[in-house]
């Protein structure tokens, strides 16, 4: 029996914990203090289902694809003239150990995919300035209740 989404989370929580040059990681919690960074936080977030298999007869307990949409945030404290080359090395750590990582590749299986869906910075008009970054991430992978 395996809960796939709790699998890549795990999993998640291994790499981030090992990504080089960081002070402190955690899953949850939005606590990193000046003392603990730069600091890796992973929000477990979203999961949506396909709907494209819906309507079409399939039994509750059918094989359907889910998309998993953990935020990961980090947080720096460094001067700010080297917050966009220490947030851009963060930043390529970790899309560089999710992407290449064969046991999440396993637990999304053939029929899933990871994705790098993109970044947010606590820098643009109208925020907070913060030296910080949002990584958004997407793993898609098929829920079978049969193995929960």
């Amino acid at each position: 029996m395996q809960d796939r989404r709790e699998a890549l989370l795990e999993r998640l929580d291994d790499i981030l914990a090992a990504i080089p040059g960081v002070a402190s990681y955690a899953a949850n919690r939005d606590d990193a203090n000046e003392a603990d960074r730069p600091a890796i936080r992973l929000f477990d977030a979203d999961e949506q289902a396909d709907d494209g298999a819906r309507g079409r007869g399939r039994p509750g307990h059918a094989v359907n694809l889910q998309t998993m949409s953990p935020e990961i945030h980090v947080v720096v404290d460094v001067p700010i003239n080297q917050t966009r080359t220490e947030l851009s090395r963060l930043r390529r750590e970790i899309i560089r150990a999710i992407a290449v990582d064969a046991e999440l590749h396993g637990l999304c299986t053939s029929n899933g995919e990871i994705a790098y869906e993109g970044c947010v910075t606590g820098f643009a008009a109208g925020r907070s300035f913060q030296r910080e970054m949002m990584l958004a991430f997407s793993f898609t992978y098929p829920l079978d209740p049969e193995e929960l």
